[in-house]
């Protein structure tokens, strides 16, 4: 091995160390010369093979949310971060359900963009659909249902009622 590809394994593996085994996750300017350093020596391709096997190792940890008492003494121990005012956060409140939200529709959209239009039309279908048979479900008052229909199909019955000046 030259000195030039000794040179270039100990800049990729300071790379991966520092930025992990995802391309996605090193710095745009590296990217590309990363990429063909990584084709091109077989030492390049081990270390990132250990380093795909550590990122998931570190993936799959779940970290435990600190009580609020190690918070609040951590923060009470910087000299700064003391000054900061805190206000409590809710355990369940529509504070962290919209951060949540947030969060969950910026890593995992809930439509796919191009179908968005699609979904509208047939939500608004459905919308007219069901507010259009609401009267069909509504029921008359009881005893005039034969009223309303003489009504609407014979024409007769309107006499009964004082009609003002639409007569």
């Amino acid at each position: 091995m030259t000195q030039t590809d000794q040179n270039g394994l100990r800049r990729f593996a300071e790379l991966v160390s520092a930025y992990g085994a995802r391309p996605e996750a090193w710095p745009r300017a590296e990217r590309g010369w990363a990429r063909s350093f990584m084709h091109a020596s077989p030492e390049a391709r081990s270390l990132l093979a250990g380093a795909t096997e550590v990122d998931f190792w570190l993936d799959s940890l779940i970290v435990p949310k600190a009580s609020a008492e190690l918070e609040a003494r951590v923060l009470a121990s910087s000299p700064v971060l003391a000054q900061i005012p805190r206000r409590p956060r809710p355990a369940f409140g529509l504070e962290n359900i919209l951060a949540w939200v947030r969060r969950r529709a910026v890593a995992q959209p809930l439509l796919p963009l191009a179908a968005r239009p699609v979904y509208a039309v047939a939500a608004a279908a459905v919308a007219g659909l069901l507010l259009g048979w609401g009267g069909v479900f509504s029921q008359p008052p009881a005893g005039e249902e034969e009223e309303i229909v003489a009504m609407a199909f014979v024409g007769g019955g309107l006499e009964r009622y004082d009609l003002g000046e639409w007569q």
